[in-house]
């Protein structure tokens, strides 16, 4: 007979308004397990079982499904936590398994743990498995979400029977944090969803009123004497690039290695030693026509794996490192820049961040990019010669964050950025607190941010932020002020479009916890945005807005809302000029967003937007259709196509005799995205990814700003007018061929146009866009991941 030593404290149902925590007893192992889904070692038999899930979405805490019985079982030994699940239907033939690349969930039934060694309520490991044998893993915090780009290395294999399907996980200690203790009481939660009816269930109950879902884990209790290994991993590559581009080819190999190394139980460093990036997916660049930049995602693993300490406060922009912000630059009358750079070399960079068991987090991370040059040509002697373009530049980030209580936080942030020479420096510090009242129902946050620009310009800014809202239950509200002084800068390191301004933000949303006999979520939201610049004391923004978001029973989401400025406001920014603003019409706005359950094999989102203004020479709609076909599990393709059009919108076009002329103008813009991707296992997939971006310009009326921000039409003929193309093709082959150790092969070609005239016809821009050099790169890359425990055993 098994021994269920699962220990329940009340039941597992509310009591005096609390649900309580499970606790489950584990057992050491002193024979291997082999990990291949089976479940089938004498070990498991002996094992304690966790079962009776309860419902966490869409009918929260009821009952888990007799139809979809789930039991799981844990075990350790001197190395390892093994983990055992058996998710049982009895339409086992439904169990949706399509294989998709890494941390990819796809249409598939999945399994996750969720670990927490610290006991904190406010952080988890989470390592997924779907019924396909995908896996995933992320690190979750209660501010930052989950990650999933933080990656670990582990186990797990799955089997499928007509009774359901079973996995089994081998999860080593090097992959986990944990304090060194001799009895370990880890917070543990188990989490499973049946997709076709896009149903959740939990081991320990998750009251969803509540959003810090951490404190709902249970407990594991009998891992004794365990000793934290030596973390350090070494990733070495080595790289092959091809690149041809108007018949000329230029080879490049590469080699080098990314560290990972376990300073203590706490606290990790990642270095990277000869950074290689050269496999990163292509940005989608748009056509920038407004005053401030387009800002990017971030794509380098790097910078995005576990990053939860460095998003504190929002002063980072990592892709500001290896950008050309500042130019130390000077010709002489006789010399002309014949070429510029676009991107500076990254040298290196490292990272340490962790948090100890007393709540005390650190993060510290330091890049170094190296100088750029330019191409200079002499213009009397016509002698061509490099001149230092971008100065080394080191950028610098520090965070110390500690949490207390059972969700709070306190923390300091520092960003600095030092560049060689005599260009600017900028240095940003900030406080952060984030306070929960008892029963997390209420939130309060305090930001105080303090930048100094060192150089020519040199300058003190504040930025000054506080939040109070209730985020607890089915009714929501809460109001947001911000204060930001005109000479707070954060752009050295960190990205920010508007300042000099005072910001207020009341809002208020209304959600449903479980089903209805119409909806399986609901929730609408109302807010309002008011910005006033503080020097002219003008109204810069005037935003009114009502959002509502819904799932139906059959798990088809829509969404729609309305947004409106009734009021005058003044743009401060399009006149690209420090003191001048522009009147904006009184506009109001319409969006809708309809997206198919995505378990159908063949679906079609759409989502059209449209807007208008009082006066009826500006309006515009946009239409954005995505059809997607799973011709089977492993098989599908997908197609974006997003068409814009702009009539009568204003906007800067030049600076005649001092004069600010605002073009009035009509805008086309069009966005095609396909990918085709094929999994022939879970560890092996291929894809194809093409995108091509067109907009044209047209300027047909032009005016004069006036200083009281009215405009006034004069006879001026401009010639403004542009058409841009943009297009991209990745292909892409990926095998993971051993645990951490990946072989990546990579074709890519890319050109863009630009014409100065206004062209509506999209088969006129391709056929001007085909014209253009085609770049094209062949890559190969491969790395190896090399555990040193694994490898002091071998000696």
């Amino acid at each position: 007979m098994r021994s269920l030593l699962i220990l329940f404290i009340l039941g597992s149902t509310l009591c005096f308004g609390q649900i309580t925590k499970k606790i489950l007893a584990i057992k050491r192992i002193q024979t291997a397990i082999t990990v291949d889904g089976k479940l089938d070692e004498d070990a498991w038999l002996d094992a304690s079982v966790a079962d009776q899930f309860v419902e966490v979405r869409p009918n929260n805490l009821k009952p888990e499904n007799p139809e979809t019985p789930t039991r799981v079982k844990m075990l350790y030994d001197d190395n390892a936590i093994y983990i055992g699940a058996e998710m049982l239907d009895n339409k086992a033939d439904s169990i949706l398994t399509e294989l998709t690349p890494r941390d990819d969930i796809g249409a598939a039934d999945y399994f996750v743990l969720m670990l927490n060694p610290y006991n904190d309520a406010q952080q988890s490991f989470e390592f997924f498995v779907t019924a396909s044998g995908v896996q995933l893993d992320a690190f979750a915090t209660l501010n930052q979400g989950e990650d999933f780009n933080w990656d670990a290395i582990w186990d797990s294999e799955i089997t499928r029977t007509e009774t359901g399907w079973f996995v089994e996980i081998k999860i080593p200690y090097s992959a986990l944090r944990f304090p060194k203790n001799t009895v370990n009481d880890w917070d543990v939660n188990f989490l499973r969803e049946v997709r076709r009816k896009r149903t959740q269930y939990s081991w320990s109950p998750i009251d969803r009123k509540d959003t810090n879902f951490f404190k709902f884990h249970g407990k594991i209790t009998g891992i004794n004497n365990i000793e934290p290994p030596t973390r350090l991993f070494i990733f070495p590559y080595a790289s092959y690039y091809n690149t041809l581009v108007e018949g000329e080819t230029t080879s490049e190999f590469k080699a080098g290695a990314d560290i990972k190394w376990g300073i203590n139980d706490s606290f990790t460093l990642d270095a990277i030693l000869i950074p290689d990036f050269g496999q990163t997916a292509f940005d989608d660049v748009r056509y920038v026509l407004g005053p401030f930049e387009q800002q990017f995602s971030e794509r380098r693993a790097f910078f995005t794996e576990g990053t939860d300490l460095f998003e504190k406060a929002n002063l980072l922009y990592t892709r500001r490192i290896g950008q050309i912000s500042k130019t130390n630059l000077q010709l002489e009358g006789t010399e002309e820049l014949q070429k510029s750079p676009s991107s500076a070399n990254l040298l290196n960079a490292i990272k340490i961040s962790g948090r100890n068991k007393n709540g005390f987090g650190l993060g510290i991370m330091n890049a170094l990019v190296d100088k750029s040059m330019a191409e200079i040509r002499n213009t009397t002697t016509n002698e061509v010669y490099e001149k230092e373009y971008s100065p080394l530049t080191n950028y610098n980030v520090l965070v110390v964050d500690k949490r207390y209580g059972e969700n709070n936080s306190i923390s300091f942030i520092n960003t600095n950025v030092l560049r060689n020479g005599s260009t600017q420096d900028a240095n940003v510090s900030a406080v952060v607190s984030d306070i929960y009242t008892k029963g997390n129902k209420y939130n309060f946050t305090n930001t105080l941010k303090y930048s100094t620009i060192y150089g020519e310009n040199s300058s003190n800014g504040i930025n000054a932020e506080s939040s109070f809202g209730k985020v607890y239950g089915k009714h929501n509200f809460g109001i947001s002020t911000q204060y930001m002084s005109k000479e707070y800068n954060q752009n050295d390191f960190g990205i920010m479009f508007q300042r000099n301004y005072v910001g207020i933000n009341p809002w208020y949303s209304y959600r449903i916890l479980e089903s209805n006999k119409r909806f399986n979520t609901f929730n609408v939201n109302v807010n309002n945005y008011t910005q006033i610049n503080n020097d002219s004391h003008k109204l810069e923004e005037f935003n009114v807005n009502v959002n509502v978001n819904t799932t139906s029973k059959k798990n088809h989401y829509f969404g729609f809302g309305l947004n409106g400025t009734p009021i005058v406001t003044y743009d401060h920014y399009e006149p690209r000029t420090a003191g001048r603003y522009m009147k904006n019409n009184r506009i109001g706005s319409f969006w809708a967003s309809f997206s198919p359950n995505y378990n159908n094999k063949f679906v079609v989102d759409v989502s059209p937007d449209f807007y208008f203004s009082e006066k009826h020479t500006l309006w515009g709609y946009s239409l954005g259709i995505g059809p997607r076909y799973r011709i089977n599990d492993q098989l599908t393709v997908s197609l974006y196509n997003s068409f814009e059009k702009d009539f009568g919108n204003f906007g800067y076009a030049d600076t005649v005799n001092n004069d600010i002329i605002i073009g009035e103008r009509d805008q086309i813009s069009n966005e095609t995205l396909l990918r085709i991707s094929y999994n022939f296992t879970p560890k092996m997939s291929a894809s194809v990814t093409g995108r091509h971006y067109w907009t044209s310009l047209h300027y047909y009326r032009f005016h004069t700003l006036q200083m009281d921000g009215e405009l006034v039409e004069n006879a001026l003929q401009l010639n403004e007018d542009f058409s841009y193309n943009n297009y991209n093709l990745d292909v892409n082959f990926s095998w993971w061929f051993a645990p951490g150790s990946q072989l990546t092969f990579l074709y890519r070609n890319s050109m863009n146009s630009f014409q100065g005239n206004y062209d509506a016809n999209w088969s006129n821009n391709i056929n001007t866009l085909f014209k253009e050099p085609l770049s094209n790169v062949f890559s190969l890359r491969i790395t190896y991941f090399l555990d040193y425990n694994r490898v002091k055993k071998l000696f």
